[in-house]
């Protein structure tokens, strides 16, 4: 799963100029659950209206909008500069 793989690789930002952080079309009470199961240090944000998720194309339209598993590296100006899209099964 990423997000434990990005859990355990926390330390290597430590002391960066850089902020981890999960974007998730969950609600924030699931999304909470879910960084608390997970034992995340980092946050896990609720875009239920899909509104950022759309705005970096994450989502599939051939699954009605879905959102997609994508892991993007932004800039300081806000522009992706690197992402990785996990295939589906």
């Amino acid at each position: 799963m990423e997000m434990k793989g990005y859990q355990a690789g926390i330390s290597d930002f430590t002391g960066s100029d850089s902020i981890v952080f999960g974007i998730s079309a969950d609600k924030l009470e699931d999304n909470k659950k879910f960084a608390a199961d997970l034992e995340l240090d980092f946050a896990l944000l609720s875009d239920v209206d899909a509104t950022v998720i759309n705005q970096y194309g994450g989502t599939m339209e051939q699954y009605a909008g879905l959102a997609k598993r994508v892991t993007y590296v932004v800039g300081k100006d806000g522009k992706a500069a690197m992402r990785w899209t996990r295939r589906a099964r």
